[in-house]
């Protein structure tokens, strides 16, 4: 059986389970029951790995409860969103993906418009990118190691917090992404 017919099936008994439930609600019936595949397990065609089957409980309440979810279930959901922080030096030494630096002051018009779009837009920044806010105020150190001299200043650092590129101005999350290196 192939990769692609084991996912219907799948799809099918996770189909059933649904509609069994929903019909024992309306109706005042439950019960226990466990459903799983003849092994237990599903064996992946192009790996060694294997991946369990999702078995579903009923409980004495009637509800569902997941106790494994498949692995393809997992690779189906939306890519995990970027993320908009205070900074720290350990955001920096820590990250995987790519980290931006935002200079921000409170007293800057401009500044808070980029904020509150970053903050509303937080699904939108990419799963490898990490916005760190830098308070301009109270951060001279951090302004003279990237020769800051202006609020509303962007600086995409590598993992060792070494400047990639440094420019200014940008107020939503795609300019952000589109001056990235």
């Amino acid at each position: 059986m192939n990769a692609n017919n084991k996912l219907i099936i799948g799809g099918i008994v996770v189909f059933l389970i649904v509609t069994w439930f929903i019909i024992g609600q309306s109706d005042g019936v439950t019960s226990d029951v466990a459903i799983t595949t003849e092994s237990g397990a599903m064996m992946e065609e192009t790996g060694d790995a294997m991946m369990e089957s999702e078995e579903a409980v009923m409980t004495e309440g009637g509800a569902m409860k997941a106790e494994k979810m498949m692995e393809s279930d997992a690779m189906m959901e939306e890519p995990h969103a970027g993320t908009y922080e205070p900074y720290s030096p350990e955001k920096v030494s820590g990250a995987t993906g790519k980290t931006v630096l935002f200079f921000k002051a409170s007293w800057c018009p401009s500044c808070r418009n980029a904020h509150d779009n970053f903050t509303t837009n937080k699904e939108t920044i990419p799963g490898d990118l990490t916005i760190l806010e830098v308070d301009y105020d109270d951060s001279a150190d951090l302004k003279k190691k990237y020769g800051v001299t202006s609020q509303h200043s962007f600086v995409q650092v590598d993992s060792e917090g070494n400047m990639i590129k440094k420019w200014l101005g940008s107020d939503t999350v795609e300019k952000v992404v589109a001056e990235l290196q």
